[in-house]
């Protein structure tokens, strides 16, 4: 019996449907991949030093009304995440109990780091307690957030922060903060008198440092200051103001800040231009 011979063109239709299905599926493929989003790697000791140094000097300044009070001479495993969508950011979630500052009145919560990598390294973006730990992990899963990797950590006696020395780079970002400040004044209606100004020495990984403003005869504020990473060109600048008479902790913080001061000096302040629009700041 003779076999029936496919014609070519049904042959050939054949095989291009199959190359074009192959051909879609591949790309199909690739495209998932491209979208995929990377897992970035995250520096585990450069981690744990961040973490040691933060909550160290946030308690030197802060004191009993530090949220990492409770930190000292405690020791704990970590759990570490990482966000795919956000590969600048990592959560630290901690699997001991600690003690909070003095408005915690002694309870004891469980605690998750935001922490953000920035030009200048790690630091703590922000800070979460919870009662019960796999509410951290829920809330951590629902933002985007895999486990990476578990760890443990140690902290110690507090002790005073360490500052690099001043030199002609740390001379030029001071004097860029000095003459952001009347600028910041500027901003906030403050009125016309004679103001000391103490800023808080800063360490080159920080992302911002802090002036305390004090009227003679007057009132004290607090100014956050935004540092500018290394590669960035702007210039560092004054964000916001705190009236220190508003809580016992800002208080206490600006102590601190005086006493660690990089700069001490007083300005004669002509007033904000724009106090005839505003109220001014008493």
């Amino acid at each position: 019996m003779e076999r029936t011979r496919l014609p070519s063109y049904i042959i050939f239709c054949f095989v291009f449907l199959l190359l074009f299905a192959s051909s879609c599926t591949n790309s199909k493929s690739q495209d998932k991949i491209n979208e995929e989003p990377e897992k970035q790697n995250v520096n585990i000791d450069e981690l744990k030093r961040a973490l040691l140094d933060n909550v160290n000097d946030n308690i030197w300044y802060s004191g009993i009304y530090s949220q990492y009070y409770g930190f000292q001479n405690q020791k704990s495993e970590i759990e570490i995440y990482n966000n795919p969508k956000m590969p600048d950011m990592i959560a630290v979630i901690f699997k001991k109990k600690f003690k909070g500052s003095i408005y915690e009145e002694g309870f004891e919560h469980f605690y998750s780091l935001q922490v953000w990598k920035g030009g200048k390294g790690y630091s703590i973006a922000g800070t979460t307690m919870e009662l019960k730990e796999d509410v951290l992990r829920e809330r951590k899963k629902e933002l985007g957030y895999t486990f990476y990797q578990e760890d443990f950590i140690e902290f110690g006696k507090v002790t005073e922060p360490e500052y690099p020395p001043i030199d002609a780079k740390r001379e030029e970002t001071i004097k860029d903060i000095e003459a952001a400040i009347p600028k910041a004044m500027d901003s906030w209606s403050f009125k016309k008198g004679i103001y000391k100004v103490f800023l808080r020495n800063f360490k080159r990984t920080e992302n911002r440092t802090y002036a305390v403003i004090e009227k003679v005869n007057g009132k004290t504020w607090i100014l956050n200051v935004s540092l500018p990473d290394p590669s960035e060109k702007w210039k560092p600048y004054g964000t916001k103001f705190f009236d220190i008479s508003e809580s016992e902790w800002l208080s206490y913080n600006a102590k601190q800040y005086m006493k660690f001061a990089i700069l001490n000096k007083e300005i004669k302040y002509d007033g904000s231009p724009y106090a005839s629009l505003e109220k001014p700041v008493p």
